[in-house]
């Protein structure tokens, strides 16, 4: 898959992306268990089907958190490793016929020659499964069962996410690391779904590998006892809700709420109050003096130490000496996120502080300023909890979750649809696609109709 949903897996086993090797599963688990001999691990844990992202730093620069959502597990001795608890010969189940489409653009990441195209027509009837003696009425249903793994797996897309996964946070690597100058340059000017690691050098792929065998020989216990889990999610917490509330406000779609602009903003300086006033002293306001002299609006220098308290309240208290490189690195993130939160809502506190006395024209202009500089914030910040089918989809919707089930054949990626229900699916490798590998907006679909 040339988008590189796979690379950072292979550069673990192969020392580069291998796109040609996308289905390469057997190849690929073999040769990260080869690699994790010396090391003692057991197996890996990886994202499967869609992955939810909680962003907590600037894409460019400043690493991003990733929270783990609907994963799997990849033992390399399972003979070695697991205890067998129970074995039990559990009730067949009825294979049915599918609806198929072919996954779009799928035959052009083959490298070496496909097997075989299998004959034309239809695919064959699938077979029909005797019921044990004495069971009355239909067997489980193949499709909905699978349908309901991944409904079980959805239960896990929002925080805390997969708790039975624990992360080490001391030890997190990031390919978002600021001083992967290949990677840096490769993604200037590119939205995150572009962000792969094909364009990675061969000295910052070693660079990666040498910081994770670092990590995985150095003293266990290492680092702080900072939870760094928490500290993230409480960034969210905080600002998810607000922020989209305050982009509602300010929007064109708000001001039926409102008798004129100037209500408008009134309402959205009292929403600014809210997330700034934890943060504004007395000393902060600025005196009449300065008013005089200088607009308020124009004298930013007063709002300085805000922006700064509200961007350093929840590391200030945090020694950077006894942190490991990779928790200095989260440290940085949470800061360079808060401090884009704060400075944007100290520009907008500016426009605002004295929006009481304005007229109808200027409450106008300083509403539409303080729209762009929001909708620019979210657009920055893409934090997942606002991923999600607008309007919402219809009744039944129980999760954003992948629907469809992949079979390889020689002519490409088949993928069969299950259930009736109309649901809010969010594209994801390497599934439903559509004509632009790179839109993940989503989407409602009903699966039954879906496909005929």
């Amino acid at each position: 898959m040339n988008d590189g949903p796979m690379d950072s897996q292979d550069i673990v086993a192969w020392g580069k992306p291998r796109p040609e090797k996308f289905f390469a599963e057997l190849e690929r688990i073999d040769a990260l268990c080869e690699w994790g001999k010396p090391y003692g691990l057991d197996g890996f844990v990886r994202m499967e089907f869609h992955l939810c992202v909680s962003a907590a730093a600037e894409c460019i620069i400043i690493s991003r958190l990733i929270i783990l959502y609907h994963s799997e597990a990849m033992i390399c001795n399972v003979s070695d490793t697991l205890e067998v608890v129970t074995l039990l010969d559990l009730l067949p189940t009825n294979v049915t016929e599918r609806n198929r489409i072919p996954l779009v653009g799928t035959p052009s990441v083959y490298k070496q020659d496909p097997p075989p195209r299998p004959p034309p027509g239809p695919p064959p009837r699938p077979p029909h499964v005797e019921p044990p003696p004495g069971w009355r009425g239909s067997l489980p249903d193949d499709v909905l069962s699978r349908f309901e793994a991944h409904v079980a797996g959805g239960w896990h897309d929002l925080a805390p996410g997969e708790t039975r996964v624990q992360l080490d946070y001391t030890g997190l690597i990031t390919f978002y690391d600021p001083t992967l100058s290949s990677l840096v340059e490769a993604r200037q000017g590119k939205d995150r779904m572009h962000h792969n690691l094909q364009n990675i050098s061969a000295s910052d792929a070693a660079h990666v590998l040498a910081e994770l065998r670092y990590v995985l020989t150095r003293k266990q216990g290492s680092g702080s006892s900072v939870d760094w889990k928490s500290t993230t999610r409480v960034v969210v917490e905080r600002y998810a809700d607000r922020l989209e509330y305050l982009r509602f406000l300010l929007s064109p779609n708000a001001t039926v709420m409102f008798t004129d602009a100037a209500a408008q903003a009134f309402a959205v300086r009292a929403r600014l109050l809210v997330m700034l006033g934890p943060y504004i002293t007395t000393v902060d306001v600025p005196q009449q003096e300065q008013e005089l002299s200088a607009s308020a609006n124009l004298n930013v220098t007063w709002l300085a130490p805000v922006v700064r308290r509200c961007a350093t309240t929840f590391t200030s208290h945090i020694p950077l000496g006894m942190l490991t490189p990779q928790e200095v690195r989260i440290h940085a993130a949470v800061e360079n996120t808060l401090r884009e939160i704060c400075r944007r809502l100290g520009l907008l506190w500016v426009q605002f502080f004295d929006v009481e006395e304005a007229d109808e024209a200027k409450a106008a202009e300083v509403v539409e300023v303080g729209y762009r500089h929001i909708d620019e914030l979210m657009s920055w910040l893409d934090w997942s909890l606002w991923v999600r089918c607008e309007p919402a989809c219809g009744l039944g919707v129980r999760h954003i979750s992948p629907l469809i089930f992949l079979r390889m054949e020689a002519d490409g990626v088949f993928l069969f649809f299950s259930g009736g229900q109309e649901n809010c699916y969010l594209p994801s490798w390497p599934f439903l696609k559509g004509d632009d590998p790179y839109d993940m907006t989503p989407r409602c679909i009903s699966p039954k109709n879906a496909v005929r």
